[in-house]
């Protein structure tokens, strides 16, 4: 006797010597229920042997035609051709139906009928997530995958997946994935035919996705471009990049930061198959570009100090340095013009670690028909600090003409240690009782003008 795969013909499959026993039994562990084959018997009669008589098409009795005969399907071995032919519905399988929630669900049928129904098993691969695919073979089956400690006792399974047409495809058998497993937990599955008896294949793989690990914070200037994929390590291609904020558009896997705020953005690389799902964030942050302002100039008296941030327009970054007309930076923005009259160029940059530097400059021109020094000793002749030395009170008189802005007691260090309250443009009462015994300072502004005159506190 020769027994090959349907259809494989003579010679290609397995030769068995038997007895004139009609009825004996031959075994072959491969060999697993519902599995069609072709028989071709020989007679042999001493020296001399008969042809080949065949094929004759044999069928495995279906021992999975119930739970507790279910079929162990290997998960990543190659699918393997089954037939229902025989099959029957038992009524306590008319209980666990799917429910139907449509064709191409991962939760149900398309109906709740069953017409011939066969049972495998399957080990849950470590991911937790199989797909379960029906359609190497053209038979408009549905399968339902369960959870159940006793087989014989069908009431007590739970549903885990059920798919009747192919998830996203064409197909009408099954083919969807299954998430959430419990990895080494034994499943039950039920493959039902849709009215006509016939051959199909159920193959199950493990899924499993793997996006990639988070990269390196990648750092931009604003209206620069990246590739995001740089901000991730190890991924596998096939994926979709999405961002966290929904006011952000990607153009694929490319984040352009015109129009954006500089701040942090994060979007996730998703690769995914079926219902599993992995994602590597990557980080983004946008530096606004330095602004140094814009170019101006002031106009200033000989021997005048004067802030040279007044001769800037627009947003200025207050964190630059300036420097001379001689390219000497200085400390602060703060200069005072020569005995000298002229233009004198100054320059203010804004430097940044990500983004190129920006520059300003800043004319002072200097006119030489005024002179600071004569204008502040003329004033300083119409404003009084009396009486010095002072005991509990002391008042300042303004007679400048100009408005009085502020006032400011300072130590012998010229540090601020008091700013009194302005009641009067002309007349301010100071009182002194919280000083202790010394010498200080008293400024007054005025209109842009800073007057200082010292005074003793008994």
């Amino acid at each position: 006797m020769q027994i090959t795969a349907q259809g494989a013909g003579l010679y290609t499959g397995n030769v068995y010597a038997v007895g004139n026993n009609l009825m004996d039994t031959m075994v072959n562990a491969a060999w697993y229920p519902g599995q069609t084959m072709d028989v071709y018997v020989q007679a042999v009669c001493g020296q001399d042997t008969s042809a080949y008589v065949g094929p004759i098409t044999m069928m495995m009795p279906l021992s999975n035609d119930h739970a507790c005969g279910a079929h162990e399907i290997i998960v990543g071995a190659p699918g393997l051709l089954y037939n229902n032919t025989g099959a029957t519905v038992a009524i306590d399988e008319l209980g666990i139906v799917p429910p139907v929630t449509g064709a191409q669900s991962t939760t149900g049928w398309a109906n709740d009928n069953l017409n011939h129904t066969t049972w495998f098993k399957f080990t849950a691969p470590a991911s937790g997530n199989v797909r379960i695919d029906a359609t190497g073979v053209a038979y408009d089956g549905q399968i339902a995958v369960y959870y159940g400690a006793d087989c014989s006792i069908l009431p007590s399974f739970t549903l885990e997946g059920a798919n009747d047409n192919e998830i996203d495809g064409t197909s009408t058998a099954p083919n969807f994935t299954v998430c959430g497993l419990t990895p080494g937990a034994e499943y039950y599955l039920m493959h039902d035919g849709s009215g006509t008896v016939g051959e199909y294949t159920i193959e199950i793989t493990e899924v499993s996705v793997y996006a990639g690990v988070e990269g390196e914070v990648l750092e931009i200037c604003y209206g620069e471009s990246v590739n995001l994929f740089t901000g991730i390590a190890n991924y596998t291609l096939g994926g979709e990049w999405l961002a966290t904020s929904p006011a952000v558009v990607l153009q694929g896997n490319t984040f352009n930061s015109q129009d954006y705020a500089s701040q942090t953005y994060t979007f996730n690389y998703q690769v995914s198959d079926g219902c599993a799902v992995d994602q590597a964030t990557a980080t983004v942050v946008v530096y606004a570009a330095p602004s140094a302002g814009q170019d101006g100039s002031i106009t200033v008296c000989l021997n005048e100090p004067f802030d040279l941030l007044m001769g800037l327009g627009g947003n200025v970054d207050l964190d630059g340095t300036w420097y001379n007309p001689s390219n000497q930076a200085i400390p602060s923005n703060l200069d005072t013009s020569g005995t000298l009259a002229g233009q004198y160029n100054y320059d203010y940059v804004v430097t940044s670690t990500i983004c190129p530097n920006d520059t300003s400059n800043v004319i002072v021109i200097v006119d030489g028909s005024c002179d600071y020094t004569a204008i502040v000793e003329e004033l300083n002749g119409q404003w009084y600090v009396y009486p010095n030395p002072a005991v509990n009170n002391l008042t300042v008189e303004n007679n400048t003409g100009l408005m009085l802005n502020s006032i400011e007691i300072l130590d012998m260090n010229s540090k601020v240690i008091r700013t009194v309250k302005v009641n009067s443009s002309i007349y301010n009462e100071i009182e002194l009782n919280e000083l202790q015994t010394g010498m200080y300072f008293l400024k007054m502004k005025l209109e842009g003008q800073e007057l200082t005159k010292q005074f003793v506190k008994h």
